[in-house]
């Protein structure tokens, strides 16, 4: 569109047409029974009686987690590539319920070694921050009527990895010969 002088367009503040996961069930008209996870920005516990309850009603299990921008953003850098032991206890529950469980990580690369290990983990789909339109995105990919190529753009590193490398050093390659950091 071509700007006009004296005109200005703006865009400000969250996409009001934001398609959640949740909005992606109900435009299919699938059964959905739906609990929330714990707080990203917490390690909180909890018996998980409701989110346990939603998935024993469900055929499939599908759990949404990660991290969001309460926990990662400009100027709030992360400590940690760990998922929350909150985020991994319910996940584990879930999935050991003996039905298909997927694991959809939200937000930026964490440690999924844990969730590869779990033998009831059907399946991890990475779908980062998926805009305002990724409810509807992700059931595409599940359901395979997009078929993504699979493959990750960045290095996925274990949560150990951390405390191997400080965080002021900004180095490719560090003293010991390991990758380093960088911006």
């Amino acid at each position: 569109m071509p700007m006009r002088p004296g005109r200005c367009w703006v865009a400000i503040g969250v996409s009001p047409y934001y398609h959640s996961p949740l909005y992606a069930t109900e435009r299919r008209r699938l059964e959905t029974y739906y609990a929330t996870g714990p707080d990203t920005s917490q390690n909180e516990t909890d018996n998980w009686t409701e989110q346990i309850n939603a998935a024993k009603k469900s055929d499939v299990v599908l759990y949404f987690g990660g991290i969001d921008v309460t926990t990662s953003s400009e100027l709030n850098d992360r400590s940690s590539i760990a998922w929350l032991t909150s985020q991994l206890s319910l996940v584990k529950e879930l999935c050991a319920l003996g039905k298909p469980c997927v694991v959809v990580q939200l937000g930026e690369q964490l440690d999924d070694t844990a969730l590869l290990n779990n033998p009831n983990v059907s399946a991890i789909i990475w779908a980062a921050y998926p805009g305002h339109d990724g409810g509807p995105a992700i059931f595409d990919v599940l359901d395979g009527t997009v078929s993504p190529a699979g493959r990750l753009p960045v290095t996925q590193y274990p949560a150990k990895y951390v405390d191997e490398i400080p965080m002021s050093d900004m180095a490719l390659h560090s003293q010991n010969g390991q990758p380093g950091r960088t911006y």
